[in-house]
């Protein structure tokens, strides 16, 4: 007889599970021009590659999409799942492709006219992303969970 008569009873205490909200659909629009964007992104780095005869298709083309790549997936990863520092660092990306897109280096070489193009389409399918991610209810999305 181990058990004490005046032992308070055993339960199990837990705060009860709040199922997460559903996705909002402007989040899901938002990551989807994302990726669409990074294809025309692509797009532009290839004709770039074509046009400018020293850089060719080395191994820094190479390089340069592997490191694109990667920072799409893990910033367009974390915006679907909801985290507000992918949201900030996508603001912050997005407004240095805005002003690149305005503010051109100057090429040697002009631009195709599908390059200039594809370039444009990508810089404002990135704005409206922001705009969604950064209005309601998509904004909603991002709050803190206590």
């Amino acid at each position: 007889m181990g058990e004490s008569p005046y032992a308070p009873p055993e339960s199990h205490v837990a705060d009860p599970a709040i199922p997460a909200p559903p996705r909002p659909r402007q989040v899901k629009i938002a990551v989807g021009l994302l990726w669409l964007g990074f294809g025309m992104d692509m797009l532009v780095a290839y004709f770039q590659a074509e046009r400018d005869t020293a850089q060719d298709f080395g191994p820094s083309f190479f390089v340069g999409v592997f490191v694109g790549l990667v920072i799409a997936v893990v910033i367009n990863t974390y915006v679907y799942r909801g985290s507000n520092w992918a949201r900030i660092v996508l603001l912050l990306l997005t407004l240095v492709g805005v002003v690149l897109f305005f503010f051109p280096s100057e090429d040697p070489v002009p631009a195709y006219a599908l390059e200039r193009t594809f370039d444009s389409l990508s810089t404002a399918l990135g704005v409206i992303a922001v705009y969604l991610v950064f209005s309601p209810p998509g904004s909603l999305w991002f709050r803190r969970k206590a």
